[in-house]
């Protein structure tokens, strides 16, 4: 007796479906990465020098891995010269939140000399990594 090709692949894709049900447990276990969050806690002015911007970051990701974040800020507004700066650096993931901090120094955007001002200033923080996380805020500076 012959099978029809419809009937053979009928066949075979219920062996699949079945190998597949079978399967399932082993990669239903697999470790689920970890989420990772990141969220802008806070800027200052330094106090020792106005060309650089404190962001603090709060940072959480898997324990035991090795993330990089990049941080960058401006301020754009009109009754100052515009500035921008930006950061990167290396954090050890804990499993818990950490703060950490980036110190952004101010990049020229005219001929002046740039120096970060009280008023608002617009932070963007990205940490690497599977997953990644991002933040973005408007703080004002005092």
């Amino acid at each position: 007796m012959r099978f029809s090709s419809v009937l053979r692949a009928a066949g075979v894709a219920s062996v699949i479906a079945v190998q597949a049900v079978v399967a399932a447990p082993s990669w239903a276990d697999a470790a689920v990465p970890a989420p990772s969050s990141l969220s802008i806690s806070g800027a200052q002015i330094s106090a020792v020098d106005p060309t650089e911007l404190d962001v603090d970051l709060t940072v959480t990701c898997p324990v035991g891995e090795q993330r990089s974040f990049f941080v960058t800020a401006g301020q754009f507004g009109s009754a100052m010269l515009p500035v921008w700066g930006w950061a990167t650096t290396d954090v050890e993931c804990t499993g818990a939140p950490q703060t950490v901090t980036a110190a952004l120094t101010a990049e020229p955007m005219g001929l002046s000399a740039p120096t970060w001002q009280a008023g608002p200033v617009d932070v963007f923080a990205v940490l690497t990594g599977s997953p990644a996380a991002e933040a973005q805020a408007q703080i004002t500076l005092v």
